[in-house]
């Protein structure tokens, strides 16, 4: 049991596994009855499996797929602001450098390394996962709420982020770029 009094696995992902498993099984089970003409089989499969439907979902599969939901993206410890502007001076940092080897000698690989560091810049300012943007409804975006930039993030942005942050007609900065 959980701390909430639910039912806990300590691997719900075998918990699943099986239960299809054991599913396909009864359903192999039926097939052979069904071409040795064995109604009897057939009948028990058939209760097996409404029997099997109405009971797994309840005691097996939900609490496996809640513990699987609740194993997900659980920080035990929010970053600090020394944290963040180390992650962003290491970035700019790193970007710089793939951009003065850019300059230097072009190659797939030094474009891959930029690429990324630009996108988890991007990520790390959006302070979101990467492809939530996209799963974004158009409704959400047009009734979202007016935000204040908090005056410590704000003070960490670039003039670039403050710009868009600007343009971006969602939130409005303290001081004026």
């Amino acid at each position: 049991m959980t701390d909430d009094g639910q039912r806990g696995f300590k691997n719900p992902c075998f918990v699943t596994k099986v239960g299809h498993g054991v599913l396909k099984c009864c359903n192999i089970k039926r097939g052979i009855a069904i071409r040795d003409g064995d109604s009897v089989t057939t009948t028990v499969c058939d209760n097996f499996e409404r029997l099997y439907r109405s009971e797994y979902s309840d005691s097996l599969s939900g609490p496996a797929l809640t513990n699987i939901a609740q194993r997900k993206n659980h920080l035990s410890e929010f970053p600090d602001e020394e944290d963040f502007i180390r992650l962003r001076d290491f970035l700019k940092t790193n970007m710089d450098e793939k951009k003065a080897s850019l300059t230097e000698e072009a190659s797939a690989a030094v474009w891959r390394d930029l690429a990324e560091l630009v996108m988890t810049r991007l990520v790390v300012f959006n302070a979101r996962r990467g492809g939530e943007a996209a799963l974004l409804k158009l409704t959400a975006y047009a009734g979202r709420k007016h935000a204040q930039v908090q005056g410590l993030m704000e003070r960490n942005m670039s003039p670039t982020e403050k710009n868009l942050l600007q343009r971006y007609d969602g939130f409005h900065l303290n001081t004026p770029v």
